[in-house]
């Protein structure tokens, strides 16, 4: 019989009648008819682990960074925990920084900041706003800015840096007073620069 006239016959009995156990494509196969390639398989390979973007750093790895920018670039009377503790209260171990590369939640009100909400707190309580901050070329960049407010808020309450020497717990309830409106930010800066010393012996 001729191969055409076979394959009509067969597809015809395929509309009229059906057949179990095997598919239009396994009979199209058998006589000739399935010349395309198959289907690409997908793969069933799963990766191991769960691969995440490192979005922040881990705390260690924060505290390390930040210490060491501090003590390259700080004033001498301004102990780096001081500035590893404030960056940690301010960007939450370094998963949420204000502006770019700004880890102290420096303000800018020149109009070239970036508007970010956060946390501010008066006489009826604390409460959300929005406000700017300061954007940096680097994080690096930032601890000079720093040192320059610390120096500033001291001043304007009578004082210079060497009181950190003097009396560091002093220092801190002065600058905290200045430095952010919550009521408990000296006593917070204080436990947490008790807890980076110790991450840096």
């Amino acid at each position: 019989m001729n191969p055409d006239t076979l394959s009509l016959s067969i597809l015809w009995k395929i509309r009229v009648k059906k057949i179990e156990g095997l598919s239009l494509i396994a009979l199209l196969g058998l006589i000739g008819l399935a010349t395309a390639s198959p289907p690409a398989t997908l793969s069933t390979h799963k990766p191991s682990g769960n691969t995440k973007l490192a979005a922040s750093p881990s705390k260690k790895e924060f505290v390390s960074k930040v210490y060491k920018a501090a003590k390259s670039n700080l004033s001498p009377d301004i102990p780096a925990s001081l500035a590893v503790a404030q960056a940690i209260h301010e960007t939450g171990w370094g998963k949420s920084l204000s502006g770019k590369n700004n880890i102290f939640g420096i303000k800018d009100f020149t109009g070239k900041g970036s508007q970010r909400m956060t946390t501010e707190c008066g006489v009826s309580g604390c409460y959300k706003t929005r406000q700017p901050f300061k954007n940096f070329p680097s994080v690096e960049a930032s601890i000079p800015f720093y040192d320059k407010t610390v120096t500033r808020i001291l001043r304007s309450q009578g004082y210079s840096t060497s009181l950190f020497r003097e009396n560091p717990g002093k220092a801190i309830d002065v600058l905290s007073r200045k430095y952010a409106t919550d009521p408990n930010y000296s006593r917070m800066i204080k436990k947490t620069m008790t807890q980076v010393e110790n991450m840096e012996k």
